[in-house]
């Protein structure tokens, strides 16, 4: 199939004309083969953009449905130069219908990292999405994910309300300790916010993070940093 071709799918898909790549793919045209082009209000420039990362990006919720179930178009495939996949862009945007129907067909919500580590969540996070952040929490994505900064979501939260509904979705004292070892055996260091992240509920008393440090370092090991944000 024609590179001309690809880009008219992806231009129909990113407008939500959804006779007309009913009838591109019905030509032949790949529903996950992309095309370079750079789509209106996008962030991400000119980059290789698959029909349903287009879709996903613009919200078109029938486009999407008809690209996921009718044609078995790949939830995770990521072809732009940033390496976001349909969820990620669905949820930098705050598309929730279109975030749901993503999840149903079993988008990885922890895989989609981006060129800077970010995840869906950090993305729905970092733009104020409550409705989106609450889908992947509850969907599974992991609230002390790391980016390249390591900042975990509740870091990188544009406002009040999307750090309220993430703190009503935290863990146990005990569990929240638990998480924080996981980290600091996997990366190194405890990232300031995720501590502030599994305490925060408790933080109208400042101790508790004196407190919360201590348990972590009772539990044995002696390599104990926190690495607090520049």
């Amino acid at each position: 199939m024609s590179v001309s071709v690809q880009l008219q799918l992806v231009r129909a898909c990113e407008a939500g004309r959804t006779s007309e790549a009913s009838r591109l793919i019905s030509q032949g045209a790949d529903v996950d083969v992309g095309a370079v082009c750079s789509l209106e209000t996008s962030m991400f420039g000119v980059v290789e953009w698959t029909p349903l990362q287009a879709a996903c990006f613009k919200g078109q919720q029938d486009i999407v449905s008809l690209l996921i179930n009718a044609h078995a178009a790949d939830v995770n495939k990521a072809r732009t130069d940033t390496k976001a996949t349909p969820l990620y862009v669905a949820c930098h945007n705050g598309h929730a219908p279109v975030v749901s129907l993503l999840l149903a067909a079993h988008a990885d919500v922890n895989k989609a990292r981006t060129y800077d580590g970010a995840t869906p969540l950090h993305a729905a996070c970092s733009n104020g999405h409550v409705d989106v952040a609450f889908a992947l929490l509850v969907a599974g994505a992991d609230l002390y994910c790391l980016n390249d900064r390591a900042w975990t979501p509740l870091d990188v939260a544009s406002s009040g309300e999307v750090r309220t509904a993430v703190e009503d979705m935290l863990p146990s004292r005990a569990d929240a300790v638990e998480a924080l070892r996981g980290i600091f055996e996997a990366t190194g260091m405890i990232p300031h916010v995720a501590q502030c992240a599994v305490y925060h509920r408790y933080v109208c008393r400042p101790s508790m993070h004196d407190r919360l440090a201590e348990d972590f370092k009772t539990g044995g090991s002696d390599q104990y940093k926190c690495a607090v944000r520049a």
